[in-house]
């Protein structure tokens, strides 16, 4: 009876793409027989158990998805903006990565690390190589650095512009030890070379900042000079920049190396990476991380992984995010360092971008001196009128 109602209708274009897109994805042929039970299930109207009954259709789509997209759309309740998380995971569904491994050895030198074939297997995603003219900072949040719940290390690295940043790397793993994460922490640092390095160092995050700056004074000091020049990696983390930590509203000049997180500075900054990421200035490119987000809730001051959902690659973005804003956000503003002014192919800058640019800097420059002048002459005015020698 249900059949012959609901396999009448002829199939809609809207039907008919989808059931292509399951075909290229999945290589099935959805049958009529399948697709009626699933107009079926869409029909506010048909008869159900009363329990079984769904009127919005995309909590349809999220209970009966026909491909990882639909399983993926939010219903409202996230943290993050639902409407700009399902726009982000359609766009980061199509961008490739490359997917590596690493095998620790006896000491940082003999880590090892190889190319692999499928997500699952890898604990590393490239999405973009290292640019020796990026800058980049680096967000790591070893596991329960956090909360009880963050059981896996995780590192976050981004490309900086002064309008914004993209995610560039992202390392997951509840397998790895602390000083095996350290010297993974190391050598992802050694590879994104111009980066600065932000962590999270409540609970084992301290084991982790010692051990990396044990390293670092070997390799500067030479203890490892010889294996690490056969390597390549003689300044692995001699470019490496520490956050320091300044309280906003602090007046002194006290700084911190990296990172405690508390419940009112977790707050702060999933606030800061949720205008960031609102705004469209954050570009995130793992499919993993958005899947992460959009089980991030708020229940009143605290925000966290709905559940037991974890949280642990947003915590390592909020890090890496923070160390944008405080650390090189100024500098890329005053360099005019623009996404499009970093990423503009070298044949596309033209003779005449050139000169505008250099007469742009002369009128800056001339303005800067002229205003220069000017508060010199004001204050050598009031130093006329206060002292009468």
């Amino acid at each position: 009876k249900n059949y012959i109602r609901y396999s009448a209708a002829p199939i809609t274009a809207e039907e008919q793409e989808k059931i292509d897109r399951v075909k290229e994805l999945y290589g099935y042929e959805v049958n009529m027989e399948q697709l009626a039970w699933y107009r079926h299930e869409q029909d506010p109207d048909a008869d159900r158990d009363p329990d079984q009954e769904i009127d919005d259709e995309t909590i349809i789509e999220q209970e009966y998805p026909w491909d990882e997209e639909e399983a993926f759309i939010v219903t409202g309740s996230s943290f993050f903006s639902d409407t700009a998380l399902t726009a982000t995971y359609k766009e980061a569904m199509k961008i490739p990565f490359k997917g590596y491994r690493y095998h620790i050895g006896e000491d940082f030198l003999a880590t090892e690390i190889e190319p692999v074939r499928t997500a699952k297997q890898a604990q590393l995603k490239i999405f973009q190589d290292p640019d020796p003219k990026g800058v980049y900072v680096v967000g790591a949040d070893p596991a329960y650095g956090a909360n009880e719940n963050s059981d896996r290390f995780c590192i976050q690295v981004l490309r900086c512009f002064a309008d914004g940043w993209e995610q560039v790397a992202e390392f997951v793993s509840p397998t790895v030890k602390t000083y095996q994460f350290t010297w993974i922490l190391a050598h992802i640092c050694g590879v994104y070379a111009n980066a600065r390095l932000l962590m999270e160092i409540n609970g084992p995050g301290e084991a982790v900042f010692v051990e990396f700056r044990n390293l670092q004074n070997m390799l500067q000091n030479g203890m490892l000079r010889e294996r690490a020049q056969e390597l390549g990696l003689r300044n692995v983390i001699s470019t490496v920049k520490q956050y320091l930590y300044h309280r906003q509203d602090s007046l002194g000049g006290g700084y911190n190396y990296h990172f405690k997180t508390n419940q009112g500075s977790k707050m702060i900054i999933f606030n800061q990476l949720r205008d960031v990421y609102t705004l469209g200035q954050g570009k995130i490119n793992s499919v993993a991380c958005l899947e992460e987000m959009r089980k991030i809730v708020q229940d009143g001051a605290e925000v966290r992984g709905e559940g037991a959902a974890k949280d642990d690659r947003v915590m390592a973005l909020t890090l890496a995010n923070r160390a944008w804003i405080d650390a090189e956000r100024l500098s890329l503003q005053n360099g005019k360092r623009t996404r499009e002014n970093e990423l503009r192919a070298p044949e596309e800058v033209t003779e005449e971008m050139i000169a505008k640019n250099y007469h742009a800097t002369i009128v800056e420059s001339f303005f800067s001196e002229n205003a220069a002048r000017a508060r010199a002459e004001i204050a050598a005015s009031r130093r006329g009128r206060r002292w009468n020698w």
